[in-house]
């Protein structure tokens, strides 16, 4: 997995699959008041990654923006009614 920081996202390239990933993601997303996490290609979200978020929107007040290029991600999290805690876009 690569992270890349552009502007205001932090791009995730590559399949999100270890718990050194989680918080790699981590320490570029959590010292920002608005996040805008483009996710390109990874098809899994670790349950700990999408917890730390819901955290981050709901107790920290932070904006959150998901923007996902997998179809199978995508419909997991719309699925999961996460649509509109984190605004996902589909690429």
């Amino acid at each position: 997995m690569e992270i890349l920081e552009k502007g205001r996202s932090v791009i995730i390239k590559g399949t999100i699959k270890s718990i050194d990933d989680i918080e790699r993601i981590k320490s570029y997303i959590d010292h920002k008041d608005y996040i805008d996490l483009v996710i390109e290609d990874s098809f899994a979200m670790p349950s700990a990654l999408i917890g730390h978020l819901i955290k981050l929107k709901q107790k920290d007040n932070k904006q959150i923006v998901l923007k996902v290029g997998n179809d199978d991600l995508y419909e997991l999290l719309t699925d999961l009614d996460l649509g509109k805690i984190f605004n996902i876009v589909k690429l």
